[in-house]
Order: structure tokens, then C-alpha cells, then sequence
């Protein structure tokens, strides 16, 4: 089986003795994937230079002439530190073994070759060629994303470039994946052209390769003005692959540190680059903030997970009230998170980065059973916010149905609000989560109507029980007659579906007036209340 493996090596043979030459090439060729193979040193330190991405081990002789083996493999090692090199040769001498161990030779056979012996040592080395695919890209040849992080590790202090192809997942569309796997090669050997004596190349991601910079010393305008002529080649020259003409169109993001974190830097910025459609982009910690969004992540993931454990999500409900009357209808809960200090943290603060995690999931949880509580002591109506991200949650859905199902007096007290609803596309998932809380007597409706994407069409296809209308449209709108005729067309629609009105955020006397006028079902906001704790409300 291990002999099987050295089918896929590609091998670099250097023999001056023309007869032990062939018979061993012979040999090789029928072992390994491909031969490679030269009479003196300087031969084969040419092939190797030309091949150093394919070749997978070296075996050579000592004596040669132009180039001994010995100091043909010291260049070689040079090059590749880790390249496995076998020695074959004659000579027994003590200096020639001491000097094949001091550049690292890694087997020495002597001659006449014994086969059994040579293959043996060829089956030893092929460690290398299994953990090279670790470091090295074999679409490429250049060093991955591993062998980056493992240089990485090297110094703190250092400059990378992230390079990213725009729309690269076209070219595979439109013409198949060998025109975009030679597409990659050709650019590999333009960055290799332009960036390999002063940068190491790794190739990090489908479309994504990084530059390593070796001239710490230099500008980063005199790098930036190198990747926008690099950039302009690339969209305007282009390359032909198979007849097709290719132009790449590149976007760049620079970062240095000395925090050991310039990576996380790096693919950070190029997040900005791409959101704000910029080409090119720097990124330096010393100029944009000491204290790193990554240790603030770190250290939020980490409460939230403590929070669920020990119980340290508090919820607290605002009152909802009829606009006529303006007696208590319903509340809404609202989860806030209890630092360890007893400082109260609203959702804008952790909600992202738990929707990030797969801690979003368990906060969902964690508020619904306290609402559940609440109901049984308090016997109010309730709204519990439910965000696209739990819809497509088939987890979330199979607990929401157990708690309804397990408390039917409570749960006809619920009510579910649709956050992120312009994010819905799929009306039929929507429309089968209200059915089936329908079925417990919860009542369902649409939050933060009437900005962004928003459609009439969706409140009819979805046939919810009320809007509440975004408090962007209410605030300010006693002095917008725009926002008033917005907020009065969305009401008129919903009232002839017998659909009923919220508005939200509701901060003062003159809004509530517009409101009331237009005839909004609902309001709610600070000029009604602020949020309360359970311990404030009124038994029911």
C-alpha cells in the first residue's frame, strides 16, 4: 500500500553515470507519478527551480560534475527548507556523511544501490508530499493558507495584502471550472512576475490570495501605486484562456500591525472594501482605535454564553395602548441583557454578535419561557419579537411549538412580531409558522412596516392580524406632511383587510395628536411608556 502512494510523488534524479542513470530512472518511472532528471548539479538545480511547485523529493548522487550533489541540495534547501533529499553515492566518508547532516540531507544510501533500501527510503519521505497539499495549493503551487498562518506565527510585526477577485464565481459559470482553474494560474504567475522578490504569495481562498511583505522598511503608497498598475493589467490587458479573453478586475486591502492580529485586520478591511465598493483599502490599528472590534467580539461571545447559563437575560415589557382611550392593550418584551455588575445592556449592543453565533437561537428561548412566566402571574397579552433567522430555524420552530403546545392557557396571551420581514422571500415558510401558532390563539403581526423593502403584497399574502408601522415614519411626523401621508395610506390598506395599526415610538404630544387623527389602531412609545420590569405591572 505505501509503495501504491508513491504513484502521486513527483521525483527530481541526478546521476552522472550514464548506465546507473537509466536503469534507476527506469526504476522511478514505473514508482512515481513523474520523473524528472539530470547528469550534473547545475542541471538539476535548474530543473528544480523551474519545477519547485511539483517536485515532491529529491534523490542525487555526490560526485557530479559542474555542481556536486551536496551543494546542489544546500541551493535547493534554500529554496525549500522541508523538501525530503535522499543521497545516493559511493564515497563512506565521515566528512561527506557530517556535511550531508548539517544541510539536512534527510536518507543517505550508499551505493550500489540495493532497490529494497531505495525504496524504503523513498516510502519514508513521503510524509512531506502528504502534508504538502497543507502548505501548498496544488491548483497553483503557491503556499496556502495554513502555511500563512504557520509564518504568521513567526514575528508580530508585519504587512499583508488581501487580494480578492471580483465576481470570479462568473468566469467558472459561464465557461466551465478548467477556464477558471487556468485563469488562477495565469494570474499566479503575474503575481509571481510582479510581487515575488519582495512579497511571499499564498493563495488563501477560491478567489483570495495574500501578499506577505519582506520590505518592511518600504511606504505603503509605494505599495499601493505597485498593486494599482498590478490592477490595471489585469482589467485592461487580461489574459487568454483557451481563446477566451479573461479580464480580471481586482480589489485590494492593506493592513499592518504589531499585535500579532494583521491578518484579522486585513480580511476586516477588505469586508469594508467590498461593502463600500472601494478598490483599494488600508487598514492600520494604530490610526483606527487601539481596542479591537475582535477582542470586543471575543468578549460578548463569551458573556452571552455565561448570561444563558446563569440566567442573566432580563426581560422587560413597554405597554402598548389603545389610541382612543389609551388604556393598556398589550406589551411588548424586550430582552436586555444584566452584566455581572448589575448594568443593564439593551439588545442593539449584543443582538448582532449572537445572531452571529449560535447563541441567537437560546436567546429566543431564554425569552420565551420568561414571558410564559410572566403571563401565568400577570395574565396580560404579550409580543414577543421572532426575526427571520428564527423562521429558517427548524430548532427554533420544533421549541416554539413544545412551549405552545405544553402551555395552552398562556399561549393565547402571545403574540409574535415578524422583525427583518423585507428579508422574507419565501412566503409559504412565513405563512406556515402563523398557521401553526394560529392554532394555539397567538396572534401574529408584522413590526417595523413602511421603510426599506416593504410591500403592500406582503401583508395581504401573509394575512397577519396587525402592522405596526416603523417608528422612522412617526418620529417628526406633526411637522412631515410626507410621513403623515405615508402612515395614513398604510393604515387606510390595512383597515379594509381588517388588519389593525400600530405605531411605535410615539415620543411626544404632537405625534400622539397625528396618530389618533389618521386613526391608528394602537400606539406605543415614551409619550405613553417607557419600559417596565414585571414587578411594575398590575396583576391581571
Amino acid at each position: 500500500m505505501e509503495v501504491e502512494k508513491l504513484k502521486e510523488v513527483t521525483v527530481l534524479y541526478c546521476e552522472d553515470e550514464t548506465e546507473l542513470h537509466d536503469v534507476t530512472a527506469n526504476l522511478l518511472r514505473r514508482l512515481a507519478k513523474t520523473v524528472l532528471t539530470a547528469h550534473d548539479g547545475e542541471e538539476g538545480l535548474r530543473l528544480y527551480r523551474e519545477h519547485q511547485h511539483e517536485i515532491d523529493m529529491v534523490i542525487t548522487d555526490i560526485g557530479m560534475p559542474k555542481m556536486n550533489g551536496l551543494e546542489m541540495t544546500r541551493q535547493i534547501k534554500e529554496i525549500t527548507p522541508r523538501i525530503p533529499v535522499i543521497v545516493t553515492t559511493a564515497y563512506s566518508s565521515t566528512d561527506h556523511l557530517f556535511e550531508a547532516i548539517d544541510i539536512h540531507v534527510d536518507k543517505y544510501v550508499l551505493k550500489p544501490l540495493d532497490t529494497r533500501k531505495l525504496v524504503e527510503a523513498m516510502i519514508q519521505s513521503l510524509l512531506y508530499h502528504e502534508l504538502r497539499s497543507l502548505y501548498r495549493d496544488p491548483l497553483t503551487g503557491l503556499l496556502t493558507r495554513n502555511a500563512l498562518l504557520n509564518d504568521l506565527k513567526k514575528t508580530k510585526s508585519n504587512r499583508l495584502v488581501l487580494i480578492n477577485i471580483e465576481h470570479f464565481a462568473h468566469i467558472n459559470d459561464l465557461y466551465g471550472d478548467e477556464v477558471g482553474g487556468n485563469a488562477l494560474v495565469g494570474l499566479t504567475e503575474k503575481l509571481r512576475e510582479t510581487f515575488s522578490k519582495t512579497f511571499e504569495i499564498y493563495r488563501t481562498g477560491f478567489d483570495s490570495f495574500v501578499l506577505f511583505d519582506l520590505q518592511m522598511d518600504r511606504t505603503s503608497d509605494s505599495i499601493r501605486h505597485l498593486l494599482e498598475t498590478f490592477a490595471e493589467a489585469c482589467k485592461n490587458d487580461g489574459m487568454v484562456i483557451e481563446e477566451i479573453p479573461i479580464y480580471l478586475v481586482l480589489t485590494f486591502a492593506m493592513a499592518y500591525s504589531d499585535d500579532g492580529h494583521t491578518l484579522y485586520y486585513v480580511q476586516r478591511a477588505m469586508q469594508k472594501a467590498n461593502e463600500n465598493h472601494q478598490k483599494f483599502i488600508e487598514y492600520n490599528p494604530r490610526s483606527n482605535g487601539n481596542i479591537s472590534d475582535r477582542e470586543t467580539n471575543i468578549w460578548w461571545t463569551k458573556e452571552l454564553d455565561s448570561a444563558i447559563e446563569h440566567g442573566r437575560f432580563k426581560p422587560f415589557f413597554q405597554p402598548i395602548v389603545d389610541t382612543e382611550t389609551l388604556k393598556t392593550y398589550k406589551y411588548e418584551a424586550l430582552v436586555r441583557y444584566q452584566g455581572t455588575e448589575g448594568k443593564l445592556f439593551g439588545p442593539v449592543v449584543f443582538l448582532g454578535i449572537a445572531k452571529k453565533t449560535n447563541l441567537y437561537p437560546m436567546v429566543m428561548r431564554v425569552v420565551l419561557h420568561k414571558v410564559i412566566e410572566v403571563i401565568q402571574k400577570k395574565k396580560i397579552r404579550v409580543a414577543v419579537n421572532i426575526s427571520y433567522v428564527d423562521l429558517i430555524n427548524r430548532d427554533t420552530m420544533t421549541f416554539i411549538d413544545q412551549m405552545l403546545r405544553q402551555h395552552p392557557e398562556e399561549a393565547a396571551y402571545i403574540e409574535f412580531e415578524i422583525l427583518e420581514s423585507e428579508k422574507i422571500d419565501n412566503y409559504d415558510l412565513a405563512g406556515d409558522f402563523i398557521r401553526s401558532v394560529r392554532r394555539y390563539g397567538c396572534q401574529v403581526g408584522i413590526d417595523d412596516f413602511g421603510t426599506g423593502y416593504s410591500n403592500f403584497g406582503m401583508i395581504e399574502a401573509l394575512n397577519v392580524d396587525y402592522v405596526k408601522i416603523n417608528g422612522l415614519l412617526i418620529q417628526g411626523i406633526h411637522e412631515s406632511d410626507r410621513q403623515a401621508l405615508i402612515v395614513e395610506t398604510i393604515h387606510t390598506f390595512c383597515k379594509k383587510l381588517g388588519i389593525r395599526t400600530v405605531a411605535e415610538m410615539v415620543s411626544c404630544e404632537e405625534e400622539y395628536l397625528v396618530v389618533k387623527r389618521i386613526g391608528i389602531d394602537l400606539t406605543q412609545g415614551w409619550y405613553v411608556s417607557r419600559e417596565i420590569d414585571c414587578a411594575e405591572i398590575a396583576d391581571g
